[in-house]
């Protein structure tokens, strides 16, 4: 079963692409058929009961710089390092659709704890997709927290039995829960060339974290720079380039989850959004208790929910947030029935959802100015969550999977056929 169209229309009900995706016949005897999505209502239940706590403890780990105590004690009680893990590693295997609402609903309370659970589920599941040997080492004990690093790469110099390595990998974020390190190496060829695209798994010891990330927004993700000073890494946990990422080893025994088939980039853009759309939501409701009660200032609209002016700025802020869900509702759809069929997304369509998203961003970056006008310069004291949700939307929307011009690029050039693309294929 393939959903054809992957745009707005086809999320156009709110659980309507979840409901898609249950509903596919899966096998009582094969525990990684289809995906864990009967999970899904009990745990969005328990993140809104959360939430109060969450949002709550949102300034403390911003000033901490890493998520509190109180906030990683819930995503451990609730297993939600594990969610797109496949279940043949007491993962709970669900679905992009189910991913992406269950960092809406986090991301509703504090953006940086959904950035950190997102990032750690990522760098998880990409864990998934390598040999067995890594596999069985990285998830034999239980569902690793895995940080990550890419750019700058760090180096491999090749020694007996593997490879001495030496990086500082800035941006990691969620270091402070991680046990492992997934960081990008390039290899010191034999004559001293450097060969890009690599990368190595570091146990937890073997890096250290320097703290650097100081920034208007986000600040509460750890996102600092780990460094590795001449660690050897056993070869089997060198991850060559051309067996990096969407490689299917055709030998290996530890596949044939719905979640071995997702394509990488697209996969983690597309859940990602789901916190930009919660946060956004977030600022909504708070902007509408404030109209509700305050008066627009100077003037005769007291309260400011009396203006036709607000009103129909709020319409206009809400409608351009649930256009932005829809959209990327769509493209979860077609990740999701892409995979049940074990199949793969045509470089055409995976330009289509870069599009499609970078449109779906512009909507909700729009809306989320809109708002802060409206809410006026008391939006912007440091006790107002308002501030909060904008400066990590803000901040959080600069990472380079969501830039607008570079997603319509994309889509422009695969509609007019040129090739090569800006960006490689398997990197959108």
């Amino acid at each position: 079963m393939r959903v054809k169209n992957g745009g707005p229309l086809a999320g156009c009900l709110p659980t309507g692409a979840i409901e898609m995706v249950t509903m596919l016949k899966r096998s009582e005897t094969d525990m990684d058929y289809g995906f864990g999505d009967e999970q899904l209502p009990h745990i969005l239940q328990r993140l809104r009961e959360a939430a109060p706590i969450i949002r709550e403890q949102a300034p403390l780990g911003e000033r901490g710089r890493t998520p509190t105590e109180k906030v990683v004690a819930i995503i451990d009680d609730l297993k939600l390092w594990g969610i797109m893990v496949p279940r043949r590693w007491r993962g709970l295997g669900m679905s992009t659709t189910a991913m992406f609402e269950i960092m809406r609903e986090i991301g509703r309370a504090d953006m940086s704890a959904a950035w950190v659970v997102q990032i750690l589920n990522g760098t998880g599941w990409i864990a998934s997709l390598t040999s067995d040997e890594i596999q069985e080492e990285l998830f034999g004990p239980g569902i690793p927290r895995i940080s990550s690093g890419a750019t700058p790469p760090g180096v491999a110099v090749p020694v007996d039995g593997g490879y001495i390595v030496n990086g500082a990998w800035p941006y990691s974020s969620g270091s402070r829960q991680a046990n492992w390190g997934q960081y990008g190496v390039a290899l010191r060829c034999e004559d001293g060339s450097l060969k890009h695209g690599n990368m190595v798994y570091l146990k937890r010891s073997d890096f250290e974290i320097e703290n650097t990330w100081y920034t208007a927004g986000l600040q509460g993700t750890g996102s600092d720079t780990s460094v590795a000073k001449d660690v050897f890494v056993p070869k089997h946990r060198f991850v060559p380039v051309e067996k990096s990422f969407e490689y299917k080893d055709p030998d290996r025994r530890h596949f044939g989850a719905p979640s071995d088939y997702w394509p990488v980039t697209t996969l983690i853009r597309t859940t990602s959004a789901g916190m930009f759309v919660g946060a956004a939501e977030a600022m909504l409701e708070l902007l509408k208790a404030q109209v509700a009660v305050k008066p627009v200032v100077t003037t005769t609209h007291n309260p400011a929910a009396s203006s036709q002016v607000v009103q129909m700025e709020i319409g206009a802020a809400a409608a351009k947030i649930s256009v932005a869900r829809q959209t990327i509702l769509g493209a979860t759809a077609l990740l999701d029935a892409t995979a049940i069929d074990r199949a793969a997304l045509s470089l055409e369509e995976r330009a289509r959802l870069k599009g499609e998203h970078a449109a779906a961003f512009e909507l909700i970056s729009a809306s989320v100015e809109k708002m802060m006008h409206i809410a006026g310069s008391a939006a912007f004291m440091t006790k107002n969550d308002l501030q909060r949700f904008w400066r990590d939307i803000g901040v959080g929307s600069r990472h380079i999977a969501f830039l607008p011009q570079l997603g319509y690029e994309v889509y422009g050039r695969s509609l007019l056929g040129i090739t090569p693309n800006v960006i490689p294929p398997g990197l959108y």
